[in-house]
């Protein structure tokens, strides 16, 4: 660990490496303090100071060490706010940087696209556990769905485009509409980020592929463990599919359900045609 002090006069900029967002500001000369310390080294972002001699330092979220940060008795005003102003901005770029590093996505070259929304597991910075709705999460599926795309490098030498959430369900759910999904508004930069990926491989996937892309979400449920539940709201989003190549798209022996079928796992619906019993 090395401390680093800021010198008096300087402008800097707080950047997040490969993040879309970057804060600037500046720090009024001072008397060098003992709280005016103390900052963790663990290369997450830069604090850069622009001058005729440029200087880069690399510091963790300006995290002050707690045994070291001792405020003077009564802080005059303008520092105080300076204080607040750059600890503010550093907490969006905190934010801003999870929800990249929170939406694992892999750009493929196949038609085919896998989403799992609820296998993650980390948590969401400054956010809490939502105290409404389903909360769990859909155990391994995101180790499922990572494996899923490997199969199906072996079989077609091609790999599937993938989007897997690595947050836990229970700070954001990315599989419901955004006024249901969170409950604080820092999961909504993650939110965003999540859908964000998802829309822009679906956009190139469509110019890519004219002629049709398969979307797998992947879901997990212990109810029933011994059976693989197919999800088509009774044939709704499978309805462009049926329309294409009819209904053994769907539940054919070629078909995803029916290959599973044949290989001896028991689907839930049954494998007949969407909205059928």
């Amino acid at each position: 660990m090395r401390n680093v002090r800021t010198s008096p006069s300087r402008n800097y900029s707080v950047e997040a490496p490969g993040a879309r967002h970057s804060c600037r500001g500046s720090i009024r000369p001072q008397p060098a303090l003992p709280h005016e310390s103390l900052i963790t080294e663990h290369s997450t972002f830069r604090c850069v100071r622009t001058s005729s001699s440029e200087f880069r330092e690399p510091i963790a979220k300006a995290t002050f060490l707690r045994n070291e940060f001792r405020a003077p008795a009564a802080p005059s005003p303008p520092r105080l706010a300076a204080v607040i102003t750059v600890l503010a901005l550093l907490v969006f770029v905190t934010v801003a940087d999870a929800a990249d590093s929170l939406a694992f996505a892999e750009r493929g070259d196949l038609p085919i696209i896998l989403t799992a929304p609820h296998g993650g597991g980390l948590p969401i910075p400054g956010v809490p556990a939502r105290t409404n709705g389903v909360v769990f999460q859909d155990g391994r599926t995101f180790e499922l769905t990572c494996t899923t795309a490997d199969q199906i490098e072996k079989l077609c030498g091609k790999r599937p485009y993938v989007v897997a959430a690595k947050f836990h369900r229970k700070f954001l759910d990315a599989n419901r509409p955004l006024e249901k999904a969170l409950e604080h508004p820092n999961a909504k930069l993650v939110y965003e980020e999540y859908h964000g990926r998802i829309a822009a491989y679906v956009r190139e996937m469509r110019t890519r592929f004219p002629a049709g892309c398969l979307f797998l979400d992947m879901h997990g449920q212990k109810g029933d463990p011994d059976a693989i539940h197919r999800g088509t709201a009774n044939g709704v989003t499978v309805m462009e599919l049926v329309k294409r190549a009819g209904v053994e798209s769907v539940t054919g022996t070629n078909s995803v359900l029916g290959g599973l079928a044949a290989a001896g796992f028991k689907i839930f619906p049954p494998n007949t045609p969407p909205g059928s019993p």
